[in-house]
């Protein structure tokens, strides 16, 4: 029987996310209509841009993301074409999903 192995960088104990991805999905749930990069993503939620490229990957390995090359003039950009990933309709799900634990109910008066 061959033992099932969770990606590294992705989840936590009980098959939940940690606190990276969550970050990364919450940051990029507030801003679903942006393409984001690995850099720009790992400055904001203070990581490593290798552990973010992680993250993105088993995001994307997931469906929860999806990946393009940034269209940009060479003439104007002396810099590689950045890769950008974006929520897909099953990502928006599933980060909601696993920020609920994390919300909370009004505090009455």
């Amino acid at each position: 029987m061959v033992k099932a192995v969770k990606p590294r960088g992705y989840s936590g104990s009980g098959g939940k996310l940690s606190t990276i991805p969550l970050k990364i999905g919450c940051l990029m749930l507030s801003e679903r209509d942006k393409k984001h990069w690995g850099w720009n993503i790992a400055n904001r939620v203070g990581s490593s841009r290798g552990t973010v490229l992680n993250v993105f990957r088993n995001f994307e390995r997931r469906g929860w993301v999806e990946r393009q090359h940034e269209k940009i003039n060479a003439n104007v950009e002396y810099r590689p074409p950045r890769v950008l990933y974006g929520l897909t309709d099953l990502g928006i799900v599933a980060i909601r999903d696993a920020l609920v634990p994390f919300q909370h109910a009004p505090v009455s008066t």
